[in-house]
C-alpha cells in the first residue's frame, strides 16, 4: 500500500468507512483493555512506520487499534512539532495514538538528553493517548544504563502527576540487552508506575511475562509475514502486537491474515 493512498485515506472519512466496513467482521470479539485503555484488536503499528503522523486513520480502517507515531525529536521541523500539527489537523479517530520520544541529534550529556524527553513530553501530552519513551536507539549510548533510564523516567513520571488526566507510559527497550540488564528495568518498572514496556521478538516477551508475573503489559514489536506468528506472541503473553512494517509492506492481506489466525485460536 503506497503512502500517497494512505494519506488520502486519513484525511477521507469516506473512504476509510469503506475499507472498515469489511474489516470488521475480522476484528470482532478482539477487543481488549491494556493499561486502562479500550484497543479494538491486539494489532497495531510500531513507530517507524508512521514517522510524522499521517497515517493513523487510514490503518485504523484495516484494523489496527494503535499507531505508535514517531520516533520523534522536538527539534525536527517534521518530528515532533510537525507530528502535533498533522493530529489538530486531522484528529484521530477510533485508534489509539501513540508519541514515541527521543532524543535531540545535538544532545550529548546526561542532563541535555533528560532534559529533551521531558519536554518532549509536556509538549505532546495533549495530542496522544499514550507516551513511549524510546531507550532502544543505539546512538542513544549512555540511556541504555539501567542508572540513566531510571533518572530519565523519573522526571516524566514525576512530570505526569500534574496532569488530571490518565495517560500510560511505556519504556521502548533495546532489543540487545541480556537478562541481567532487562530485570532491574522491569523491577523498577513494576515499582513506579511505569504503565507498560515494548520489547523486540519472542524470549524478550517470555522474559517480561515471567519476570513480572504477568503484571506489566508488555507490548511485542515483531515483524510479522504469517498469522500464525502473530498468534504465538500473544499466545507467549504478550498484551499487543506493534507490527515493525513500513507503508510499502503494510497491506490489507497482511492485516486479513493475522486476524484470520486470531479467529482461529
Amino acid at each position: 500500500m503506497y503512502k500517497a493512498v494512505l494519506g488520502l485515506m486519513n484525511r477521507s472519512a469516506l473512504q476509510r468507512e469503506v475499507a472498515g466496513l469489511h474489516f470488521r467482521s475480522y476484528t470482532e470479539g478482539m477487543e481488549r483493555k491494556v493499561m486502562d485503555l479500550r484497543f479494538r484488536s491486539p494489532i497495531g503499528l510500531a513507530a517507524g512506520f508512521d514517522t510524522r503522523g499521517r497515517y493513523y486513520n487510514a490503518v485504523s480502517a484495516y484494523g489496527c487499534s494503535f499507531d505508535f507515531v514517531g520516533p520523534l525529536q522536538l527539534s525536527e521541523k517534521e518530528g515532533l512539532k510537525g507530528a502535533v500539527n498533522n493530529v489538530t489537523a486531522t484528529p484521530p479517530g477510533d485508534i489509539i495514538l501513540g508519541m514515541n520520544i527521543t532524543k535531540q541529534d545535538g544532545s550529548t550529556t546526561e542532563e541535555q538528553i533528560k532534559q529533551d524527553y521531558l519536554t518532549a513530553f509536556a509538549y505532546s501530552f495533549d495530542f496522544c493517548d499514550l507516551s513511549i519513551l524510546n531507550f532502544s536507539d543505539t546512538a542513544i549510548g549512555a540511556v541504555h544504563e539501567y542508572t540513566f533510564i531510571q533518572e530519565v523516567t523519573d522526571a516524566v513520571l514525576d512530570a505526569r502527576i500534574s496532569y488530571d488526566d490518565f495517560h500510560p507510559i511505556l519504556l521502548r527497550l533495546s532489543p540487545g540487552l541480556k537478562p541481567g540488564e532487562l530485570d532491574p528495568i522491569l523491577d523498577y518498572s513494576l515499582m513506579n508506575g511505569v504503565d507498560g514496556v515494548m520489547v523486540c521478538g519472542m524470549d524478550l516477551v517470555k522474559q517480561v511475562v515471567a519476570f513480572s508475573k504477568g503484571r506489566l503489559p508488555v507490548i511485542a514489536v515483531a515483524r510479522i509475514s504469517k498469522g500464525e506468528e502473530a498468534a504465538a506472541l500473544l499466545d507467549a503473553g504478550a498484551s499487543l502486537i506493534a507490527l515493525d512494517t513500513t507503508p510499502g509492506e503494510f497491506s490489507a492481506g497482511l492485516m486479513k491474515k493475522i486476524f484470520k489466525s486470531l479467529k482461529t485460536k
